[in-house]
């Protein structure tokens, strides 16, 4: 089972940075490794800290996990500052290898709508034709602090559904937060994904025909106020207008910002006059 704890801080707090040995690459053969303590050590690296928190909620990152590799549940639980925790949320994932809970964010206008998002490997079936099986997801909650000592993440909205996911569990790093221009920005990795083409095989991240692999750019807003449904793939809907594939790629597809990424397990955003976004990669 996953398990991320984060501080409730009664002023806003100051996020704290996951240690670069918990973070450190590793080759794919120890990857595709099958020890539960490294399975389990690998899913608590992998939950991630966040400069959204230090924008939003008074929320600051402490980590920690049990889990094992044939666990399909993520717990979120906020820890107060006198060290007691509650549960925020009980989630269906899966969360063996790289899968599991991959991000939270917190929208920008946060005091007033209450959103909060979450990015995670679910392990059914979505709701778009492109996700027949076990993907990733992204999901909008709301968070009830009607007890502020005690909130919770309420009402679950499914927002956007990655590709049907390979038997692989590696290669599935991600994350997610808001840039400056207020879009989030989401990452996933390329499964070890791969396609055909001219007689040449290449990883999906390298195709504008799928999400596997790529940074995208969502406008979550659009959703917040109806215009927008899950897996819209309309333009200007989900897919912001200026996004840099609209009308190269097709379809959700138009929804990527970068490609070619192997396995990003987390980025950051540095605020200033433009957006700069660093990479972790795999």
């Amino acid at each position: 089972m996953s398990t991320v704890h984060h501080s409730w801080w009664p002023a806003l707090g100051r996020h704290r940075l996951a240690s670069r040995r918990a973070l450190r690459p590793r080759v794919e053969a120890l990857e595709t490794t099958s020890r539960v303590d490294d399975v389990c050590r690998r899913a608590s690296s992998k939950l991630p800290w966040f400069r959204d928190w230090s924008r939003a909620r008074p929320w600051n990152s402490r980590r920690t996990a049990g889990c094992s590799s044939s666990s399909r549940a993520a717990t979120v639980k906020l820890v107060h500052t006198d060290g007691t925790t509650w549960t925020a949320l009980h989630l269906n994932v899966d969360s063996q290898g790289e899968r599991g809970l991959l991000g939270i964010a917190f929208d920008p206008n946060f005091n007033t709508d209450k959103f909060v998002y979450l990015y995670y490997t679910n392990p059914n079936p979505g709701g778009a034709a492109w996700a027949t099986g076990e993907h990733n997801q992204l999901s909008r909650f709301t968070v009830n602090d009607s007890n502020p000592q005690q909130p919770q993440f309420v009402n679950e909205a499914p927002i956007l559904d990655w590709n049907t996911l390979s038997i692989f569990t590696n290669h599935n790093g991600g994350a997610i937060h808001f840039g400056v221009d207020g879009m989030l920005y989401a990452d996933a990795g390329d499964n070890l994904q791969t396609f055909t083409q001219g007689g040449n095989t290449y990883r999906v991240s390298q195709t504008l025909a799928n999400l596997l692999g790529k940074q995208l750019r969502i406008n979550v807003s659009a959703f917040n106020i109806g215009v927008a449904t899950r897996d819209d793939t309309a333009v200007g809907h989900l897919i912001p207008s200026n996004n840099p594939f609209v009308g190269t790629a097709s379809g959700i597809n138009q929804l990527i910002y970068a490609l070619g990424l192997r396995n990003p397990y987390t980025f950051a955003v540095l605020a200033g006059d433009r957006d700069d976004l660093h990479q972790r990669r795999g």
